[in-house]
């Protein structure tokens, strides 16, 4: 293979030797600096609205006629800012102190107000935005 077809193109006594030059001219420095600010541009804007959505969204959630508790106002916030986070009666009550009744019914009330699903895994009810 190759190895052995080296000897037939190099005498004694001469080497083999390679060089790779890259060169980024200024033009291809200066094109890429512009897309990394449109990108970091259009990062923020993006940024700008879904905070903007989720502050008129929270408005509008909290501040409407729905009767929302305190408690279930915080969880609401909190599902809005982590979409993929899951409730259980348990992790509702070690939040804000109160006995597994209230948390159930809290989350009861915010599935039948469409807010959260409700899905059940054998005997373990989970609550999910």
């Amino acid at each position: 293979a190759l190895i052995q077809e080296i000897p037939r193109y190099v005498g004694k006594g001469e080497s083999i030797s390679a060089s790779c030059e890259t060169r980024v001219d200024s033009g291809f420095s200066l094109g890429v600096d512009l897309e990394e600010r449109n990108l970091q541009k259009n990062w923020d804007l993006i940024l700008a609205k879904e905070q903007r959505e989720y502050a008129e969204t929270t408005r509008l959630l909290l501040k409407g006629n729905l009767g929302l508790n305190y408690r279930q106002q915080a969880l609401i916030k909190h599902a809005l800012k982590r979409p993929g986070f899951v409730y259980t009666v348990e992790s509702h009550r070690i939040s804000h102190g109160i006995t597994p009744q209230t948390a159930r019914s809290d989350l009861l009330s915010l599935v039948e107000q469409s807010l959260l699903i409700l899905n059940q895994v054998g005997k373990k009810l989970f609550y999910s935005p």
